[in-house]
């Protein structure tokens, strides 16, 4: 029974070396697989770094673009605060104007006031000259008539001095 079992020893020690190469071998492939996985790990970090790399330069890009149209915005705010400048500048001077506009029209509302005044003036005083002239006709009329009477007196009279000197003189 001992050589059985140094048969079964040894065929032991093989089994158990067997598996332990067995297990060797495992483990190597299994170490090749983590090595593969490794390697495909390192390649997707390299692969992640010049993504992100890339993806920085591109932020870096998009903020200096950013700080580029921030720096015409401001430009262009600075234009419209200077343009609201100019605007409340006008409207003070718009606002002088409409006073000076409404000052003359008061000047002229005064005017057209005075003007009328003066129409309704110059139509009573062409009425008093119409009656005037009226009285005037009418007086022309009664001088005309008497002078025309006075003359027809005076005549009369005169006819009668004269009728009278002459029988005087005849006499």
């Amino acid at each position: 029974m001992g050589k059985e079992n140094k048969d079964l020893t040894n065929e032991f020690v093989e089994d158990a070396i067997g598996i332990k190469v067995y297990r060797y071998l495992e483990s190597l492939q299994i170490d090749e697989r983590f090595m593969g996985v490794t390697k495909q790990l390192t390649s997707l970090e390299l692969t992640i770094q010049k993504l992100s790399e890339s993806v920085d330069k591109r932020f870096d890009a998009v903020d200096k673009r950013f700080d580029d149209v921030d720096k015409k915005f401001d430009a262009v705010n600075k234009r419209f605060d200077g343009v609201d400048k100019r605007f409340d500048a006008m409207d003070k001077r718009f606002d002088g104007v409409d006073k000076r506009f409404d000052h003359m029209d008061a000047k002229l509302d005064k005017i057209v006031h005075m003007f009328e005044q003066l129409s309704y003036d110059i139509n009573e005083v062409k009425t008093d000259v119409k009656h005037i002239q009226s009285d005037n006709n009418t007086l022309r009329t009664h001088l005309e008539d008497n002078i025309a009477k006075t003359d027809a007196v005076h005549d009369h009279v005169f006819r009668r001095k004269k009728i009278y000197f002459e029988k005087d003189r005849e006499n």
